[in-house]
């Protein structure tokens, strides 16, 4: 990975990100649509194309 920073790295990251302002990242995902009235986003995994509907966590 560009910089030195490693897959491992950035999950770490990912997880202490969601701990402390409850805000799920993820890696390699793209979101395409914000439902608010659903409290859901939709998002495409970007090795896959696999697209996906995810519940907000609150």
């Amino acid at each position: 990975m560009a910089g030195g920073v490693t897959a491992a790295a950035l999950d770490e990251q990912a997880e202490s990100f969601f701990f402390r302002f409850r805000v799920d990242m993820r890696i390699r995902h793209e979101v395409t649509a914000i439902h608010p009235e659903r409290r859901a986003v939709s998002v495409k995994k970007l090795e896959t194309g696999e697209s996906l509907r995810n519940p907000m966590t609150s």
